[in-house]
């Protein structure tokens, strides 16, 4: 999202295994000062394993998230992002 839109928001994030079938959800909270973005993760449940981790950084004027997925597996993401101010 861009920076000049929100100070903050709340992203929810399923993540799914479609080889193992496993699936994660978590929750991050995102916040900036218009150089830097910063989150924390909660909330994460997991039916194994984290499948994933998750940065924010702030690219041309943009908030973005990013994900890494803990395997080769082919790895879906669904993110359903609030803005919080």
């Amino acid at each position: 999202y861009a920076t000049s839109a929100s100070l903050g928001l709340s992203i929810t994030i399923v993540v799914t295994d479609t080889t193992a079938t496993e699936r994660m959800i978590t929750k991050l909270l995102v916040t900036h000062d218009g150089t830097t973005a910063v989150a924390t993760q909660y909330g994460e449940v997991n039916t194994d394993t984290q499948l994933a981790t998750f940065d924010v950084d702030i690219n041309a004027g943009n908030v973005r998230l990013l994900g890494t997925a803990a395997s080769t597996n082919s790895t879906n993401y669904t993110a359903v992002a609030t803005l919080l101010a």
